[in-house]
């Protein structure tokens, strides 16, 4: 099997391949992202607010040194580190699919250009 030959490239001509793919894949990366990345990042930064949002009160509860209260408190917190959590895995995962899946756009875009 015989490989095609390889012409050698300036840094002009791979600038300018490089901004061809951009331009040629630019709606579909948009598309894959919005879809995988927007809904984890929205429950992400809801998981984050709910979880950080009861700190005030902890700090108002502590101060006032009102134990009981401040317990239950504490424990309300920790009990909605699950959702901060699991909001952040699922924008780890989207993330790393929507890195695999614009790689992939590329990378067939680079085929039919071939």
């Amino acid at each position: 099997m015989d490989a095609p030959m390889i012409a050698p490239m300036s840094v002009g001509d791979m600038f300018d391949r490089l901004l061809k793919l951009i331009g040629k894949t630019f709606t579909r990366n948009l598309i894959i992202l919005l879809i995988l990345l927007v809904p984890g990042s929205l429950l992400m930064a809801y998981g984050i607010q709910s979880f950080f949002a009861i700190m005030p009160e902890i700090i108002k509860t502590a101060e006032s040194s009102q134990s009981p209260e401040n317990v239950s408190l504490l424990l309300s917190m920790l009990s909605r580190i699950g959702l901060m959590f699991l909001g952040e895995l699922i924008f780890l995962i989207g993330g790393l699919l929507a890195y695999v899946g614009v790689l992939s756009t590329g990378c067939a875009e680079m085929e039919n250009q071939a």
